[in-house]
């Protein structure tokens, strides 16, 4: 599928510490603010930790550390960094003979003799046997990511300086073992062989990855020649939210002005920037440089010298973020509107910095991404402050309901949280539906239009047994029956759910999986049988981790068992065992005997389109 837009502390001791307090005042307006120097960055982790002990070791547990981290010495010259970077320590593949065979090709995962990783790539006929066409024969020079899944980079030499290259394959740790990116991105099978189907996400790494996985990159692009890349530093370092440090750690190096630091800020910084609850806005904007995909407002100078933003200074005074009703200049043939549901509520991972803005709590300026997270706490997953999960946080500003719960929400407060209502996973990214970052009501007031579906309600995260009548009674727009819809295919009495997943488009047939595998439900969990053999590897890759979270927590051995082999990736008829073997474990699907229904749904259902901008 082409893709779519753009490619693109000591102190002196306690004696000291009770000097500073007794006359801190004093010693602080003796210091004017360190004057900010834009840009100058390329101070290491390593020197914050000197007197930032406890936000190092914070940040040293996150994902965000080893966004990229280097596997061997082609990684210098693939992206040039002030800051030093350390050996890659979060690997997550063995690298030790694993062969993984996908649409016709093999790789091959070793290490060369120098102890490098090393990924070789080639055809195979339908025999499993080589036919001597190799696609892939290099040392990987960069790793991407550690969280969900990791990425490879290899590095090839151009006309000037040297282009990274995205492999087609990473390692999973969910599932212990190699996928291809076809299966993580929305789109139907490629064909067997067929080498362009194969290499469909090996993309270019120094105008694409380069920008959110490192501090500060710049691409350096040199016309059509090749790339110069460099960055003040490999993943996300103190740097990427804080900005250059360089001034600061130099006037830190006065004994008195560390202790002037203690009471005044500005005695400190610097010209470094706090992306906390009281920065709002702004804090916000150092998060959206990366967590909502954006056009850019001169994309030449973007691949030559990076996009120039300073944690702290206006994100839209280099890019603006991508909206439903977005375009692009000269480019009538690029359309957004599958990115969102038809309320203007983003459908995909990246796009959270397009929820909070569109969210109507951001109409208080305090209100952002550190409302809710925090980058120096103690869950280096979603890394969310105490108090979100449980409402707590919503309530501290809508404090008048927390006596009105039953009134408000029609639910006592074991029944649901503010979340589940009014944050539902309606977004799909990394093999997984998540919270939508916009704020949204249960139920949309949009229903579906010619740009897209309308979000699925809130109340399908609880009631995944409500059939349509009973969402309409609701006051569901979304499930209006239109003819040709999955509502008006979906029979009476048969969960809408089960529907969506078998008629939705791409990204409702996600949402309606992992609500199906979450709720766990006789009535319902038989469907996932069925999306096994969905069009969409991806969706059959939900749909079997759905299924193996399931075994877990029945544990049942059986249904583990028949999914232990299964390859979303794999011929059809490779798969047809495991699908047999997880019917008949499951037991008949809600649409057994309903061939019409059936029908109906898979003329509903509807390819669309999207490239997850990751």
């Amino acid at each position: 599928m082409p893709r779519q837009g753009l490619r693109t502390v000591l102190l002196f001791g306690p004696a000291a510490v009770w000097l500073a307090i007794a006359g801190g005042l004093a010693v602080a307006a003796a210091f004017d603010p360190v004057p900010a120097v834009r840009d100058e960055g390329g101070v290491s982790p390593e020197t914050c930790a000197r007197c930032h002990q406890r936000e190092h070791t914070t940040w040293h547990a996150s994902y965000h550390r080893t966004m990229t981290q280097p596997a061997g010495p082609t990684a210098a010259t693939l992206v040039r960094t002030k800051s030093p970077a350390g050996p890659a320590d979060r690997v997550l593949a063995p690298f030790a003979g694993e062969r993984f065979d996908a649409l016709g090709f093999r790789a091959t995962m070793s290490k060369s003799a120098a102890g490098v990783p090393h990924v070789r790539i080639e055809a195979i006929d339908g025999d499993g046997r080589p036919t001597g066409r190799v696609l892939v024969d290099d040392d990987v020079a960069l790793f991407v990511g550690s969280h969900r899944y990791q990425q490879l980079v290899v590095a090839r030499p151009a006309a000037v300086g040297t282009v990274g290259v995205r492999l087609p394959v990473a390692f999973d740790p969910d599932l212990g073992r190699w996928l291809h990116l076809n299966a993580a991105f929305l789109e139907p099978d490629g064909a067997f062989g067929n080498e362009a189907d194969y290499l469909r996400h090996a993309t270019a790494y120094n105008d694409n990855c380069l920008f959110c996985h490192n501090t500060a990159p710049a691409p350096g692009r040199v016309t059509d020649a090749g790339f110069r890349s460099s960055a003040e530093g490999l993943g996300i370092t103190c740097e990427a939210c804080h900005g250059g440090a360089r001034a600061h750690v130099e006037a830190m190096a006065d004994p008195l002005r560390r202790v002037a630091a203690t009471v005044s800020r500005a005695a400190a910084d610097g010209g470094l920037f706090v992306p906390d609850a009281a920065t709002g806005r702004r804090g916000s904007d150092v998060c959206g440089r990366c967590h909502g995909q954006r056009i850019a407002a001169d994309i030449g100078h973007v691949l030559r010298h990076g996009d120039g933003f300073v944690p702290g200074e206006v994100l839209a005074d280099v890019s603006r973020p991508i909206f439903r009703d977005s375009s692009l200049a000269g480019r009538p043939d690029v359309d957004f509107r599958g990115r969102f549901w038809s309320d203007g509520t983003p459908r995909l991972s990246a796009y959270e910095y397009q929820g909070l803005l569109t969210s109507p709590c951001a109409a208080d300026p305090s209100f952002g991404c550190a409302t809710c997270h925090t980058m120096h706490g103690d869950d280096p997953d979603d890394q969310l402050r105490p108090g979100v999960r449980d409402g707590a946080v919503c309530t501290s500003c809508h404090g008048t309901l927390v006596d009105e719960t039953p009134n408000h929400a029609l639910h006592r407060d074991a029944e649901a949280t503010c979340l589940d209502c009014h944050m539902p996973r309606v977004t799909y990214g990394l093999f997984r539906t998540m919270r939508t970052h916009r704020v949204v009501p249960p139920v949309t007031d949009a229903g579906p239009d010619d740009g897209g579906p309308a979000r699925p309600p809130a109340c399908l995260s609880c009631h995944v047994s409500a059939d349509v009548e009973a969402l309409a009674r609701w006051g569901d727009p979304s499930v209006h029956a239109t003819e040709g819809s999955v509502a008006d295919a979906c029979p009476s009495g048969v969960p809408y759910v089960v529907c969506l997943a078998i008629g939705g488009d791409p990204i409702e047939r996600a949402v309606a999986v992992d609500l199906i595998a979450a709720a766990d439900r006789p009535d319902v969990t038989a469907a996932l049988a069925d999306v096994l053999d969905d069009p969409y590897p991806a969706l059959r890759s939900m749909a079997m981790r759905g299924l193996r979270r399931l075994a877990l927590r029945r544990q049942d051995r059986v249904l583990a068992a028949a999914l232990a082999a299964f390859e979303p990736m794999a011929e059809a008829s490779a798969r047809a065992t495991t699908v047999e073997a997880v019917r008949r474990r499951l037991g008949p699907s809600p649409l057994v005997g309903r061939p019409e229904a059936r029908g109906r749904l898979a003329e509903a259902r509807r390819r669309t389109d999207i490239w997850i901008g990751e």
